[in-house]
């Protein structure tokens, strides 16, 4: 198995192994499949919209979000966003 590191917002780096997945909308895959464009050769794609219909309903879905995120994601993850 081959790592990849690379690094994520200037302060932290993350490592990748071979194979690895990316969890993309399916806007994203469409327009990809437009321009025969796939960016991902080692990876295997994850449709999360294909992920949220097949988990359940939108409320069931919504408490598996918050029980794996919480309801701080920004915070706890360092995003930097601004607060109105």
């Amino acid at each position: 198995m081959v790592a990849v590191t690379f690094t994520f917002l200037k302060n932290s780096q993350w490592t990748l192994a071979e194979p690895w997945w990316l969890v993309v909308r399916q806007v994203v895959v469409d327009k990809w499949r437009k321009t025969s464009d796939i960016p991902v050769a080692s990876g295997r794609i994850l449709v999360f919209d294909a992920l949220a219909q097949i988990y359940g309903s939108r409320q069931q879905f919504d408490q598996l979000v918050k029980r794996v995120v919480g309801s701080d994601f920004a915070g706890q993850w360092s995003i930097p966003l601004n607060d109105p």
